[in-house]
């Protein structure tokens, strides 16, 4: 019952990596890759605030600080923006238990 679900994710993932592949104008690349961590903050917060019926602006709060932290490690470090996206959920895993 679960593998057609599985298989469709699998689908419009490989699709979606298939679509960014082709796009050589980075104005459309970067609308598309917003798109995408724009369903993620929504996924979550229908996943919380749907299926479990509470509200939380914490997840939020990660949400943006590990943005910031991202958004800090490329430009003032100048450090690959694919390691700064790896770095970022490790501060927001600090910031979480402070």
């Amino acid at each position: 019952m679960r593998a057609p679900h599985s298989l469709m994710v699998v689908a419009v993932a490989g699709g979606a990596a298939f679509l960014g592949s082709l796009i050589d104008n980075d104005y459309y690349l970067r609308i598309l890759f917003m798109m995408g961590v724009y369903y993620l903050c929504a996924a979550g917060m229908n996943v919380l605030v749907g299926y479990a019926g509470q509200k939380s602006l914490g997840q939020a709060g990660l949400f943006a600080a590990g943005a910031y932290t991202a958004a800090l490690l490329t430009t003032s470090l100048h450090l690959n923006p694919w390691l700064a996206l790896a770095a970022a959920p490790r501060s927001r895993r600090g910031h979480a238990a402070y």
